[in-house]
């Protein structure tokens, strides 16, 4: 299979087409112009083995796609940072030489790697430096060398000194100056996510917040996540964030294996925690809004048996009392529980629904948190009721003081007389 580059792909007359060494990119190039020396004619590539073509004499490929995250309309003026800038583009194969390394797999996540850090996209940079070193190091492995390795680390480090691609900020010290892109990475996130909740969509809120502590931990280590996270609680206590939700509860699954042990054996069921507000339920990078559709409720199924049973361990200990084993072994049985009781706290809507297995003996937390969504479901639907009655009612009180004003006009109520009804009326 050729190796990435420029190529006629047979169908765009007149240019060139990207190969990025699996399959066709979205970038073209007009075909340079040949030189006036006549060029020996030659039969056209076929796709399927594209011919080369050297890519010192085209130019570099235009990033046609647009990577910005979409801004909705909001109702206050949010500062949002920039994006960390894109690294230098340049042609994978003429970079730092032909010294990237001698395998076309680990060639070809550098260059994929260079690819997505002219965009930039920094999560596939990384992704693909990992997978070109992972490559690197089981070809050295095999090979009993080291040579393999040391060429892709000797390339990356070039790369990086000539801006073509971005420093390895997961391993940076936080707070050092190689960390500015990825805080302002967050700073626009965390911009993004308190455009969402001024607009009222929880669910957009929430998975940008996860992804901005995900961005945190990967890329800015412990200090730099335990700062975001702390952005977030004070934008939350600033109002920015979790706009008029207050909280309610928390419901915890049982753990797995004590549900196991419980159950005798039993399959067990597992689950994530989800922290209930008054206006959303929110799981992990997941949220959801309450409205008046909306229900919550914990049910309770199953028993729990206590047999008894003779042991051989009693009745031998036993045995030396009066009459034979088998009767003090009666007498002192051992007490055997087996709870078959199953228990889950479900809450959802028309469009989503949340079932999380708790433990049976502690469902009156869970109980609590369900009461609190139900009331609250209940005010939505009485104010979802009576909202055509109080339209009707205002539409009345205009009608009566158009009325008003018209037996004013016509002088069959004094001045005073119609102000009077008239601040009546609105009283009511």
């Amino acid at each position: 299979m050729a190796i990435p580059g420029w190529y006629d792909d047979g169908h765009h007359p007149g240019h060139l087409r990207w190969w990025g060494g699996t399959e066709w990119t979205d970038y073209f190039v007009p075909i340079p112009s040949p030189e006036p020396a006549p060029a020996p004619e030659v039969d056209p590539p076929t796709p399927s083995k594209p011919a080369f073509i050297d890519m010192s004499t085209l130019p570099k490929p235009a990033i046609t796609q647009d990577l910005t995250l979409p801004k909705p309309v909001v109702t206050q003026d949010l500062a949002i940072v920039p994006t960390p800038a894109p690294a230098v583009i340049a042609d994978p194969a003429v970079v730092a030489g032909t010294n990237r390394a001698s395998n076309d797999v680990v060639g070809w996540h550098a260059d994929a790697a260079l690819t997505a850090a002219a965009l930039p996209d920094l999560d596939r940079e990384y992704e693909q430096l990992d997978f070109a070193m992972g490559a690197a190091k089981a070809i050295d492995k095999a090979q009993k060398t080291k040579t393999e390795r040391a060429k892709l680390e000797g390339w990356v480090a070039h790369c990086r000194a000539e801006g073509h691609l971005h420093p390895d900020w997961r391993y940076s010290r936080p707070g050092a100056s190689s960390n500015g892109p990825v805080l302002q990475d967050i700073e626009r996130r965390l911009d993004l996510a308190t455009a969402y909740a001024a607009v009222g969509d929880v669910g957009a809120e929430q998975g940008t917040l996860s992804a901005a502590v995900d961005a945190a931990k990967r890329f800015g280590g412990s200090k730099v996540a335990k700062a975001t996270v702390q952005k977030i609680v004070e934008l939350r206590g600033d109002g920015r964030l979790y706009v008029g939700a207050q909280p309610l509860g928390s419901v915890a699954p049982e753990n797995a294996f004590g549900q196991f042990i419980r159950t005798g054996g039993e399959q067990a069921i597992g689950g994530r925690q989800i922290d209930v507000y008054s206006d959303r339920v929110v799981q992990g990078s997941l949220a959801y809004r309450i409205d008046a559709q909306s229900v919550a409720q914990v049910y309770l199924d199953g028993q729990m048996q206590i047999t008894q049973r003779p042991t051989l361990t009693r009745m031998g200990l036993l045995s030396w009392l009066p009459g034979n084993a088998l009767i003090a072994g009666m007498a002192t049985q051992k007490k055997v529980k087996n709870d078959s009781r199953s228990a889950v706290f479900m809450i959802g809507s028309a469009s989503w629904s949340i079932t999380v297995p708790i433990h049976p003996g502690q469902i009156n937390g869970p109980r609590e948190v369900a009461l609190k969504v139900n009331a609250i479901v209940d005010q939505l639907t009485t104010a979802q009721a009576m909202a055509p009655m109080a339209l009707a009612a205002r539409e009345d009180v205009v009608l009566q003081l158009e009325r008003l004003h018209a037996l004013v006009q016509a002088g069959v109520l004094s001045a005073e007389e119609g102000q009077r009804l008239k601040e009546k009326l609105l009283r009511f």
